[in-house]
């Protein structure tokens, strides 16, 4: 038998009103089309089934078209939660970084005015600086080409404060302790600034490196650009205090 006989033997010629149906619903160009059983017995075995199924096209948009626009909403909430979790990461490594310049500050004020026994640790530790910036420099190296941009990048920035001020600074200090008849510490602050030009240059080396990879370059380039909003924010706030002045 076919789905017809079967539809119309179950229910003493409802094919008929399903005919009738069909034939209003295209007389009033009404969008529709068929779902349940029937639609069922178009693809697979005829089933009995006692009703026909019809669904209105824009209900069944607007249906759609609701569950898009959730989505849609969604989506925008998880970037935004993704965008907030990372600006707050690199508004932390800013406050860290400005931290560190109040750290260094300090620490100058503090070389400036060294007991005997203050200077005696400071000469103490210098082989311990030389040992910390080769084990950072390592640190760094081993995340080229494919480890942890964000990893790399802080070790740099620590590297940076540690060749650019710690070291310059210590030095400074020793030279300016150590007067005559102390040549030895004399001899390891050199030593140690000798040193810190090679550091600086296998630094560099590396930064090179770094900014030829596409990942780490984006993130050389996202921390520049917080870098460059925090000058601009600073800038502002300083305009507008000499406004009040």
């Amino acid at each position: 038998m076919t789905a017809r006989e079967i539809y119309d033997l179950a229910l003493s010629g409802g094919g008929n009103d399903f005919q009738a149906t069909v034939e209003l619903l295209k007389r009033l160009d009404l969008p529709w089309f068929l779902i349940g059983g029937l639609a069922v017995n178009a693809y697979a075995e005829p089933v009995y089934t006692a009703d026909a199924d019809f669904a209105d096209f824009y209900d069944l948009l607007n249906f759609y078209g609701a569950i898009v626009l959730v989505t849609i909403v969604l989506i925008r909430v998880v970037i935004a939660w993704i965008i907030n979790q990372r600006d707050g990461f690199y508004r932390q490594w800013l406050k860290q970084r400005r931290d560190e310049r109040r750290a260094v500050e300090k620490e100058r004020v503090r070389l400036q005015y060294l007991s005997p026994k203050a200077f005696a640790q400071l000469v103490a530790d210098l082989p311990s600086i030389h040992c910390s910036v080769e084990n950072l420099l390592e640190m760094a190296e081993r995340e080229l080409p494919k480890g942890n941009p964000q990893f790399f990048w802080d070790m740099i920035s620590k590297l940076g404060g540690i060749l650019s001020d710690g070291i310059p600074d210590k030095v400074w200090a020793i030279k300016k302790q150590a007067g005559v008849g102390r040549a030895c510490e004399r001899e390891q602050a050199e030593t140690l600034e000798q040193e810190a030009k090679r550091f600086a240059e296998r630094m560099q080396s590396l930064v090179a490196r770094a900014k030829g990879l596409e990942t780490f370059a984006q993130e050389h380039a996202v921390r520049c650009a917080y870098e460059e909003r925090e000058l601009e924010d600073l800038k502002r706030l300083n305009d507008l205090f000499r406004g009040d002045d």
